[in-house]
């Protein structure tokens, strides 16, 4: 999986706080997705979104999330691995035909 190389000053220090964090020896690394939640969630107690209409709070605050889930998502599918599953499946044919394509 990868990981960014650096931890966001407030991101917690302890990894079992979030379990987007891993440790490295004495370092916590934040994962794309745990940045991006983040920065949502800075983002959301900043003075400007403060002083925007909820609604275009609720739009930019949509796709923001969206962003974290679909971070959330890949890290999950490059954790599963390669997507080998193993040896193929050999049906026999008799001598002389070929399986039909379906």
């Amino acid at each position: 999986m990868s990981t960014t190389n650096f931890a966001t000053p407030f991101l917690p220090r302890d990894p079992r706080s979030l379990p987007m964090l891993e440790s490295l020896g004495s370092y916590t690394v934040a994962t794309p997705a745990a940045i991006e939640f983040a920065l949502l969630e800075s983002w959301l107690a900043s003075t400007d979104a403060l002083q925007l209409p909820l609604h275009k709070v609720e739009s930019q605050q949509q796709t923001k999330g969206r962003e974290v889930q679909r971070l959330l998502l890949q890290a999950h599918i490059e954790r599963r691995g390669d997507g080998d599953v193993g040896p193929v499946l050999h049906v026999p044919q008799q001598a002389g035909t070929v399986a039909p394509l379906v």
